[in-house]
């Protein structure tokens, strides 16, 4: 869910729950509890779509710091170089 979250932030896209729940291949009560301790933690936040009634997710700056530095130990580890 985080990597999903994370591409989307490099695009410019928006999120709707229902995509992160997807992205993670698990049952949706349990994606939607990983959102609940992601959003409590301050890596992502949720807020209403203005144009329907469904529920935009994002990582919140933490969040895509978080996961830029967590790939780029990653990288490092594996001797790649990311591109900016």
């Amino acid at each position: 869910m985080l990597l999903e979250l994370f591409a989307s932030h490099g695009e410019g896209k928006p999120n709707t729950v229902k995509t992160a729940v997807l992205a993670t291949g698990c049952p949706e009560a349990t994606a939607l509890r990983w959102i609940d301790r992601l959003e409590d933690r301050g890596l992502l936040s949720r807020q209403a779509d203005l144009l329907d009634s469904r529920r935009i997710v994002a990582l919140t700056a933490e969040g895509v710091a978080a996961m830029r530095n967590y790939l780029e130990q990653i990288a490092s580890h594996w001797d790649i170089d990311l591109v900016q």
